[in-house]
């Protein structure tokens, strides 16, 4: 029972430890599933802290406005 893409001195390598014959299709020709490339995970982390800097610089705009007129906004 020999896999048809299956290299000659694979199957015997195989055969002598005892391996299942068809984990080089599994291993080498499923596709895999990756996760997001770093480059998108660090945009995406930028972006948050980009967000949370103007969340930051807004609640502070307001606490200075609040401080000069005495009261809520």
């Amino acid at each position: 029972m020999r896999p048809k893409n299956l290299p000659l001195d694979l199957e015997r390598a195989t055969r002598a430890f005892q391996v299942r014959p068809d984990w080089y299709e599994e291993y080498w020709l499923k596709p895999k599933e990756t996760s997001q490339p770093a480059a998108i995970k660090w945009r995406h982390s930028i972006m948050q802290l980009h967000f949370q800097l103007y969340a930051a610089m807004v609640s502070g705009l307001a606490a200075f406005i609040r401080s000069r007129i005495g009261g809520a906004i």
